[in-house]
């Protein structure tokens, strides 16, 4: 069977893919704590991780993970709960369980 070479209209899924998904932007927690949506590579090592610490710092990234558990480490557990549900929710479109 002959392989066809591309020609000009045609476009490759993948860069159509590109064009055309949403990728959630950045959610800002506080001025100094950003978060980037995490990539396919972040996600599939946090499903890896051997505990819920390990695959939070995979997905945040060390420092931001480190920043974050500072700012809610004397507050009340309800507040982690709703912020790791508010980015589940922000960048995967829905909620599940806490981080």
């Amino acid at each position: 069977m002959a392989v066809k070479a591309k020609s000009q209209a045609q476009e490759f899924l993948f860069e159509k893919l590109k064009k055309e998904v949403e990728v959630p932007g950045p959610l800002h927690v506080t001025e100094d704590i950003v978060l980037e949506c995490p990539t396919q590579e972040q996600v599939e090592a946090a499903h890896r991780a051997d505990d819920e610490d390990e695959s939070t710092r995979i997905l945040l990234g060390d420092e931001n993970y480190r920043k974050v558990r500072e700012l809610f480490r004397d507050q009340p557990p309800h507040m982690w709960v709703a912020f790791t549900q508010a980015y589940t929710e922000h960048f995967f479109g829905h909620q599940t369980p806490a981080l």
